[in-house]
């Protein structure tokens, strides 16, 4: 297994070899790091995309606007995200933007999640069916976590979200009015049935479906899966940041 700077040198010579300047090359391989650390497949899809690139022609997109469709060949991530960066800071005024006919559109997400971080929104993507959160650089929720090539897709479709103020608004969270105090003994949780879903500016991403585990008392018990695939997410319904939990789960047999 590499690390994550033989991964960056690696693909950074594979892009160049192909004939990319050296600076869209420094740019693929940031980004090569990123896919991997996130758990997605980024060197598998640039590995056959630039097999493919010295067979095939790609079109190459210089200004990006609402509406964005490829003509006779399918549009180049690599130039495509490239420029997504570039114009993000005027992207971000529209509402949705489209983009169809897109290769390997894996290769295109950690151009957008820079993006995200350089406008300080996050930003929702579609992949036909496949959802990512793109949050600020930091992580990438998502309900695709096949470790597979993605050569193409027909419509990618991406929003960004505004910022809310916090501050202004008034907890979710309630206890009710005949809740019994809490007390820990030996700390066993349990999740029966839980699912959880973010509402997005009325786009649902599934995070959680019918999640059921038991954290036993008294003993160490680690959460393992890739980024974006909930982790977080459940661990901060025991503190009911996310007040979305059925009767079923409690502590110590006390309802969250």
């Amino acid at each position: 297994m590499k690390t994550l700077s033989e991964i960056d040198t690696t693909s950074k010579r594979a892009t160049r070899g192909v004939g990319f300047s050296w600076g869209i090359a420094e740019e693929v391989g940031k980004n090569m790091r990123l896919l991997e650390l996130f758990g997605l497949p980024g060197i598998k899809n640039l590995n056959k995309f630039l097999k493919d690139y010295k067979e095939k022609q790609f079109q190459k997109i210089a200004l990006i606007s609402q509406t964005n469709d490829a003509n006779k060949h399918p549009f180049c991530p690599i130039i495509l995200g490239t420029n997504f960066i570039d114009q993000v800071n005027l992207l971000d005024k529209k509402i949705n933007i489209q983009i169809s006919n897109v290769a390997f559109p894996i290769l295109f997400l950690p151009f957008v999640s820079r993006a995200s971080e350089i406008i300080g929104k996050r930003i929702f993507l579609k992949i036909e069916e496949k959802e990512f959160l793109l949050n600020l650089n930091q992580s990438i929720y998502s309900n695709y976590l096949k470790n597979e090539i993605l050569e193409s897709c027909n419509t990618i479709d991406i929003s960004f979200i505004e910022n809310n103020n916090s501050f202004n608004e008034k907890p979710e969270v309630k206890d009710n009015i005949n809740c019994k105090e809490l007390v820990i003994k030996n700390g066993e949780i349990n999740f029966n049935d839980v699912s959880f879903k973010y509402d997005l500016d009325n786009q649902d991403l599934n995070i959680l479906n019918k999640i059921n585990i038991n954290f036993s008392g008294g003993k160490m018990t680690a959460l393992v899966g890739h980024s974006g695939s909930g982790k977080s997410t459940l661990l901060n319904m025991v503190p009911r940041i996310y007040q979305k939990l059925r009767e079923k789960s409690s502590i110590e047999k006390h309802s969250l």
